[in-house]
């Protein structure tokens, strides 16, 4: 298995289980741009070490020997029994969002303390 492959598998599973809803979302997870991860797909650019780290830091219920060395299944064999809750990624993800959403607002307010100085 080749690591398009794997990507491939990752995001069908992510996608599948509404983990995630688009592939700008998948790309945006593992570091790449909508674009960047259709030329992925297309073999116009490599999988680097770096994505696939992006995925296992993420998603800790994914079999690292599959990750990286497409040796094995996808979930490690506890979460095959017991697969990760939807909601809780979504949760989480919300709370990113959020996170975000207060540090945009923090800036923006530097940003018009500064340029009213």
């Amino acid at each position: 298995m080749n690591d398009i492959d794997i990507l491939l598998k990752i995001f069908e599973y992510l996608f599948d289980n509404k983990i995630i809803r688009s592939q700008k979302e998948f790309a945006e997870i593992i570091g790449e741009s909508k674009v960047g991860w259709n030329d992925i797909k297309k073999g116009k650019k490599k999988v680097s070490i770096i994505h696939l780290r992006h995925i296992a830091s993420r998603f800790k219920e994914f079999n690292r020997n599959y990750i990286f060395m497409g040796e094995g299944t996808l979930l490690e064999k506890s979460e095959i029994n017991n697969p990760p809750l939807v909601e809780e990624n979504v949760e989480n993800s919300k709370n990113s969002d959020k996170s975000l959403l207060k540090r945009i607002e923090y800036l923006e307010m530097r940003l018009k303390m500064s340029d009213e100085k």
